[in-house]
């Protein structure tokens, strides 16, 4: 496990993920910082996925300088997915046990931590586990599978965290997959709200049959 403390960080913390190549979402979530005059971005992986414009992504996000933190006052331990896997699906829903394996490998190698901030699983939530905040933002370059294709991001300020639907030209977005060809479900995606696959929800994420 790679483990690198850039120390106590001041004021509010803007929090966001998967980029997922797609630069129109990115600008978007980078002028707000900008508007809030935030200056401690964290992007929690993701960067490069699904939409059509990678490098351009990554040269905004790197311009940005937006990294991982152990935060103010608190100590704030940010992964990926999970600390067990990189690539573990952990939504809101899911089991309290799962949870915990990920808290104690994470206390495992670093000791006592208040709070865990992750990405991967593309929908934003926070819980509560035995004294620790759970935090996902959600992602900015796919909508969070809820039919509104706003994207996600979140402020972490004074310990607390508020989550903001991203608003940005998403139609130009399923312009430029399609320009490039990349036609198979997602540039749906950006327009309807919808992923084109549900096969990595758990059920009660899934949208109702009827």
């Amino acid at each position: 496990m790679f483990i690198h403390d850039l120390g106590a960080l001041e004021d509010s913390i803007l929090i966001f993920g998967g980029a997922y190549s797609n630069v129109d979402a990115t600008r978007s979530v980078l002028s707000i910082a900008s508007e809030q005059n935030i200056k401690t971005l964290i992007h929690t992986g993701d960067a490069v996925a699904y939409c059509a414009t990678p490098c351009e992504t990554l040269f905004e996000l790197r311009k940005s300088g937006a990294y991982f933190i152990k935060g103010k006052g608190k100590r704030y331990v940010v992964v990926h997915g999970g600390a067990t896997h990189i690539s573990r699906f952990i939504f809101s829903v899911t089991p309290q046990d799962v949870f915990e394996e990920e808290i104690a490998a994470i206390t495992h190698h670093i000791g006592p931590i208040d709070a865990v901030i992750c990405g991967h699983s593309g929908i934003a939530f926070e819980r509560e586990i035995s004294g620790i905040h759970w935090i996902n933002a959600g992602v900015i370059g796919m909508p969070p599978h809820d039919g509104d294709p706003r994207t996600q991001y979140g402020i972490l300020k004074n310990g607390k965290m508020e989550f903001h639907r991203l608003s940005y030209d998403f139609v130009r977005a399923q312009n430029r997959m399609q320009s490039a060809g990349q036609t198979y479900g997602y540039e749906t995606s950006l327009v309807t709200g919808y992923w084109p696959s549900e096969d990595v929800l758990p059920p009660q994420l899934r949208r109702a049959k009827g």
